[in-house]
């Protein structure tokens, strides 16, 4: 994230890197291995935190 800008749209925020997206609450790491959706935090694997 240090090394990105950012940018806001409607209620998203991107860092310019691409890494990380936000979006309508739900948030993930662009290589997809966790993902945060209503509170719930997942695995790619299916285990949950």
């Amino acid at each position: 994230m240090a090394d990105g800008e950012w940018r806001m749209a409607d209620g998203e925020w991107q860092i310019a890197n691409g890494r990380w997206q936000m979006a309508n609450g739900r948030w993930r790491m662009a290589d997809g291995r966790w993902q945060m959706t209503d509170s719930e935090w997942q695995m790619a694997d299916g285990y949950k935190l």
